[in-house]
């Protein structure tokens, strides 16, 4: 009964979090209905959306809250679900991301900040601006290792298979003990096979030569490491985004922040000590 019960909390928990990414869709399209172009729109239909649990970082390792690419947009579920519970506009965060997924260039919304119509903004939405700041970056870290592995018997008194299901599982086995070498060693993110060579052994069992294929394999074990962010990045990072929202709010891109936002914003240009 017990397993029972933790079987169906497990199935519980698994359907909550279906339903998240489904409402975190559902709701990126919704909104991507109010600023869509035609040709928007056959992109996206075209397209696909990924909600992810994970934190999102760009190739310079700051945090977003989407990745768009062409035919493919990847959202923050945590950072959506806040979205729609603050009743957030995200109407030029959606039209970027659009843009991106067509394949063009929107860094610093430099296009969608010139498309979005104000006034379809609901009058109790609150603007956005990102002012989140990653405090971590991820190293990878790498090391060469090798594993080996070994074929059936391939016959007796000199008879050696040196290819065929012999090889192959000689080759298969070794690789499979290169794997298990790097995730013991704590390199569970990546194993990659650079080389091989073969030997063949000799057993000698009770006055016949047994012979068998050994493949070494020599490769490269992977692990991710969250390491602290250089000062000198979280203030780029910090300021850029600063700048950004100030040039949003002046062009008129976004409504006016409401009073905690407009504390959010000066607080942070006050931490990474912004121009």
């Amino acid at each position: 009964m017990k397993v029972f019960f933790i079987l169906l909390l497990l199935s519980l928990s698994a359907l909550a979090q279906d339903i998240r990414a489904q409402r975190v869709e559902a709701f990126f399209r919704e909104q991507a209905k109010v600023v869509q172009t035609p040709e928007l729109e056959a992109v996206l239909a075209a397209g696909e959306i990924l909600v992810v649990k994970d934190e999102l970082k760009d190739n310079g390792g700051s945090l977003v809250d989407a990745i768009g690419e062409p035919g493919k947009i990847t959202l923050s579920e945590d950072r959506w679900m806040s979205f729609l519970r603050e009743g957030r506009d995200v109407r030029l965060l959606v039209l970027h991301e659009l843009l991106r997924m067509a394949g063009l260039n929107d860094d610093n919304y430099l296009m969608s900040r010139h498309m979005i119509p104000l006034i379809q903004a609901p009058a109790e939405a609150r603007s956005y601006c990102d002012l989140r700041v990653a405090s971590t970056m991820t190293q990878v870290r790498t090391k060469k290792m090798t594993g080996e592995g070994f074929g059936r018997p391939a016959g007796v008194t000199g008879q050696v298979d040196l290819g065929g299901g012999n090889l192959r599982l000689a080759q298969e086995n070794a690789v499979l003990d290169l794997s298990e070498k790097c995730r013991v060693a704590g390199f569970v993110d990546g194993v990659s096979v650079q080389g091989s060579y073969s030997t063949v052994s000799r057993n000698n069992r009770n006055g016949f030569v047994r012979h068998e294929m050994k493949i070494v394999v020599e490769g490269t074990c992977t692990k991710k490491m969250s390491v602290q962010r250089p000062k000198s990045q979280q203030k780029a990072e910090g300021c850029q985004k600063v700048l950004l929202c100030r040039s949003l709010l002046d062009e008129g891109a976004i409504a006016p922040l409401q009073f905690e936002d407009v504390q959010e914003l000066e607080a942070t240009s006050e931490t990474w000590r912004c121009l």
